[in-house]
């Protein structure tokens, strides 16, 4: 007996009556849609909240040009301008403190030239004239940084013969910029002119991500970037998102920020971390600032997956930032040590430019404290995700919403009939593994259809339980080759 939704049974006037539903409709694989939250702070005073962003100029018109979020904004639409985008404006801590830095500068000048400086990717060019005293130089500096349109620092004369410059958010992820002197191996400071630059004060305090979370609530975001690694801020967006993978939300994301310190450094902060959800991409003495690596890599990032989880990420550039100077850029045995700390690494190309080496998460151990690398690459629990997401929209569209009844196997129901049985639950997981194979993302059939397992739960028989075991393609991130020569 075949059953309708909408055609009542008794029905005595004559008649042809044809009901529509769509209950076979949904079979085509359901591509989850990525959507991006850019964290980080603004200069202008912006009501706290979630906006949706479409582009760098409106992002540096509401938060204002030279601000961490504006920065950000900039190096995350030029590496992805089609992934929704939303942000959150933080504002600096009342008591944080700015991080400076201060040039200290000898002369007189004997000759002409100019003095070029790297402000965190900003380059500055002084015009120094020959006899041009230190202040002389230092007052030109602080024009010329005044001039730059969005420069992330003030500059002011420092007591003595130098120049400060100040970060123009306080906080401690002020310190994860560079200023360099002579970026380019062309540059060279006129003769009788000498400078050296330190960082004279240290960024402290930076904004709660608490009311980030608050704000986001239920609505999901599957990249999260932010500028921001002490452990206070790591640990509440850590826990939030690992909340979000559990099955009652499903509503899952991974992180990405960013550190700019030395090798050593780095290894530290990634041996204290543990995340399979967090992505923090690290190197020294880059010319640029955190919150724009953090957002060039999650704009990657997120087309990439978005377009194929399953895909690595290596090559993929990262417009608009410049690598350090050869002298400053690690080894393969460095980068290697990272990789097993916990942190990603980036490539710098012969010309500087700027390109994801490899990403992984801060995932080493298990709750028992064992090495495991079941999460060391995010494609993993990307892939996961959309595996997940395609699943249950079927589940939901089909079976639920085709409001099916639960039978057992073996019985002879009559055609038509809604009903889902254990072994036809199993076959609709076959169809859609199908579906997932043939876009790369599992493989070999054979062993899932094996493995694979649905039962009526013994506690409660409206439920159908299901046990899928796919073997999920990994990235391709090596070739090894032996070549054995014979000579003659």
């Amino acid at each position: 007996m075949i059953s309708f939704d909408n055609i009542p049974t008794g029905w005595r006037v004559p008649g042809a009556q044809v009901e529509i539903s769509n209950v076979r409709a949904g079979q085509d694989l359901s591509l989850q849609p990525y959507r991006v939250l850019l964290i980080a702070q603004a200069l202008a005073d912006v009501a706290p909240g979630l906006y949706r962003g479409t582009s760098a100029d409106q992002v540096i018109s509401q938060c204002g040009d030279g601000s961490q979020l504006a920065g950000m904004a900039t190096a995350y639409f030029a590496a992805n301008q089609t992934t929704e985008t939303w942000y959150y404006p933080l504002q600096d801590v009342e008591d944080a403190v700015a991080a400076v830095w201060t040039a200290t500068i000898t002369g007189p000048a004997s000759g002409d030239g100019a003095l070029v400086l790297d402000l965190a990717g900003d380059i500055v060019r002084v015009g120094v004239l020959a006899g041009d005293d230190t202040s002389t130089i230092a007052q030109a500096t602080v024009d010329a940084v005044a001039a730059v349109t969005g420069a992330m620092f003030t500059a002011a004369l420092a007591a003595g013969t130098g120049v400060t410059f100040t970060a123009r958010n306080a906080g401690a992820a002020g310190n994860g910029m560079t200023l360099d002197l002579n970026p380019d191996a062309d540059d060279a400071l006129p003769a009788g002119v000498a400078v050296t630059i330190s960082q004279t004060v240290q960024g402290v305090t930076n904004p709660d991500l608490s009311e980030v979370v608050a704000a986001m609530g239920d609505v999901q975001f599957n990249i999260i970037t932010h500028p921001y690694t002490d452990a206070a801020n790591l640990r509440i967006l850590d826990q939030e998102l690992e909340s979000r993978w559990e099955p009652p939300r499903q509503i899952e994301g991974m992180a990405v920020s960013a550190v700019i310190e030395s090798f050593d450094d780095l290894a530290d902060l990634g041996d204290g971390q543990n995340s399979p959800n967090h992505i923090i991409v690290g190197t020294p003495a880059m010319p640029s600032a955190v919150w724009r690596v953090a957002g060039g890599t999650a704009g990657r990032l997120a087309f990439s997956a978005s377009q194929d989880p399953a895909r690595p990420f290596q090559t993929l550039t990262l417009p608009g930032l410049r690598g350090p100077k050869p002298a400053a850029q690690l080894t393969g045995t460095e980068n290697n040590l990272l990789l097993h700390d916990g942190i990603s690494t980036l490539a710098t190309m012969t010309d500087r430019t700027v390109a994801i080496q490899r990403l992984i998460t801060t995932y080493r151990t298990n709750a028992l404290g064992a090495a495991d690398a079941s999460y060391l690459d995010p494609n993993t629990r990307l892939t996961l995700a959309a595996i997940r997401y395609d699943w249950r929209n079927y589940v939901l569209n089909k079976l639920l919403g085709g409001r099916y009844k639960v039978g057992k196997d073996g019985t002879k129901f009559g055609a038509g009939q809604p009903v889902m049985t254990p072994k036809g639950l199993e076959a609709e997981a076959v169809s859609r593994f199908k579906l997932w194979m043939d876009r790369g993302w599992v493989q070999d059939l054979e062993t899932f259809k094996t493995n694979l397992h649905a039962e009526i739960d013994s506690a409660d028989p409206t439920h159908l339980n299901l046990l899928m075991v796919p073997d999920l393609v990994v990235p391709l991130l090596m070739v090894g080759t032996r070549i054995e020569f014979v000579r003659g």
